[in-house]
């Protein structure tokens, strides 16, 4: 509720003032059905042309796995082979990530955003070249920029409080005054209470949360702190849903909001305190990794969906908190009853018997905690630079992009491209070639013929991969590894 609160302030902002696209919204109304009857947009020759592209990629994957001797086009080629000689080699581990969602729900993207996105990353990645050839090995990674990301993601946040600085110093004024009773016959009225009103939750829901994580030991300003960087990194997330709708679960960097206070304070300034505020934090670690900046893309999403479909606000409130206590307490059931009967270890995709991912990345966790508590570390002096760097950069480019609204460079895109470039730049590419060549050739009545048809690549493989492979894995898990399918 604390998030929902938060980006209900943003919301005036960003779907009155700003109009973002909000890409998604705009695929889930046009799928719904009009007062007559279809939709024009199901009946679109263009759409189902781009639900058989799909149809007929995830076809021939689906047969591979049954038939490895089918040709196929899987889902990554690795560059790896093609740069084996030195400094080349330090590109690696690049592939060729093949994901139509992506390719499709691009097509609707801001050219600046998909430029900056697979650019930054590229560029990124030839920086590893530069320090080879300057003598030095490069032990590379897919995500390697997780730092350059977070200060990114801050640098973004940053500029979203600029650019929207005269709404948010209404709406603090009208928090100030929440006590006060409005004006009689004041035409803002209704808003101004609406504005107060989730202005104190989102206040009282983030003290709470504070006083939470102090009842378990942590300190008031790691606490403030850590849930700080928390909302910030999922409004920043949320952000980048509504304006390109990239359909990524995990576009943002993992685990920083923990690390950031471990690279700049370090653990012995964190630790000072007390042996509690390390503790909480590494029990309170999954929140980096886990689906909170998803929920607010789903909150900012509902909202536009809820204006389009004229649906009060209000409403979609009171929904969330009438779900909000029954989730929690059949999630709780379920999830317990579930582990204690058949063990988690085994039900977390860890047949072995030594758990599944979640698993270790739990274990993990808390070896991080003893070796913090055995040998303090200083700040990372390295890793701040990496950090500095990257906010530096999506300062600069939200400046110029003011300044010079033909800027190409776009902060989103960097974000993007240094959290998950890995699986972004060739989707990214290819789409924004493909984007430009239309809009080149037949402008914008080009680019609204082929919408349809994009929007039908990324229908055709969720129905396919999701719904279809999918269900064909609950009764042969192990042929559907061979054909792995992600949507983070």
């Amino acid at each position: 509720m604390t998030l929902f609160a938060v980006l209900r302030l943003f919301r005036d902002r960003w779907i009155s003032h700003e109009r973002l696209r909000f890409p998604i919204v705009d695929l889930m109304v046009s799928l719904g059905p009009e007062e007559r009857g279809v939709t024009s947009f199901i009946k679109s020759k263009m759409l189902w042309a781009g639900v058989a592209c799909s149809v007929a990629f995830n076809a021939l994957n689906m047969m591979n796995a049954f038939d490895p001797g089918i040709p196929a086009p899987g889902v990554y080629i690795p560059l790896a082979p093609l740069l084996h000689a030195p400094p080349w080699n330090s590109l690696a581990p690049m592939s060729v990530s093949l994901r139509p969602e992506i390719f499709g729900i691009g097509y609707l993207m801001n050219t600046d955003v998909l430029f900056s996105g697979w650019f930054s990353y590229v560029l990124l990645r030839l920086s590893n070249v530069a320090v080879t050839m300057s003598g030095h090995e490069v032990r590379a990674t897919p995500y390697d920029y997780q730092e350059i990301a977070a200060g990114a993601y801050l640098g973004v946040m940053l500029g979203l409080l600029w650019m929207g600085r005269s709404s948010f110093r209404l709406v603090w004024q009208q928090a100030k005054s929440a006590l006060m009773r409005l004006p009689v016959g004041d035409p803002n009225a209704e808003h101004n209470r609406r504005n107060r009103r989730y202005a104190s939750i989102a206040l009282a829901g983030f003290l709470y949360q504070i006083g939470w994580a102090m009842a378990g030991g942590m300190a008031w300003w790691i606490a403030v702190l850590y849930l700080g960087l928390i909302l910030v990194f999922a409004i920043v997330y949320s952000r980048i849903r509504a304006e390109t709708g990239a359909p990524i679960w995990f576009l943002f960097p993992f685990w920083q909001q923990q690390k950031l206070l471990v690279n700049f304070l370090g653990t012995g300034l964190l630790g000072s305190s007390g042996s509690g505020s390390l503790a909480v934090l590494a029990v309170m670690g999954f929140l980096g990794r886990g689906t909170f900046p998803q929920l607010g893309a789903y909150h900012i999403e509902g909202m536009e969906l809820a204006s389009r479909l004229n649906v009060r606000t209000r409403h979609l409130a009171v929904v969330l908190l009438t779900a909000l206590p029954f989730g929690m307490i059949l999630s709780a059931i379920l999830f317990l009853q579930i582990s204690y009967h058949h063990g988690y270890y085994s039900i977390d995709g860890g047949a072995n018997g030594n758990g599944g991912w979640r698993v270790f990345m739990a274990i993990q966790q808390f070896q991080d905690l003893a070796s913090w508590k055995a040998k303090p570390t200083p700040p990372n002096l390295p890793l701040i630079a990496h950090t500095l760097f990257g906010g530096w950069l999506a300062v600069v480019m939200t400046a110029l992009r003011a300044k010079y609204p033909g800027f190409l460079l776009h902060p989103l895109g960097l974000a993007m491209g240094a959290s998950y470039g890995y699986h972004l730049w060739f989707p990214f590419l290819m789409i924004w070639v493909v984007k430009l060549l239309i809009l080149k050739l037949g402008g914008a009545k080009l680019y609204r013929l082929f919408v349809p048809f994009f929007l039908g690549i990324v229908v055709g493989h969720y129905l396919m991969s999701g719904i279809v492979w999918g269900g064909i894995s609950l009764f042969l898990p192990d042929l559907t590894r061979k054909f792995p399918v992600q949507f983070a």
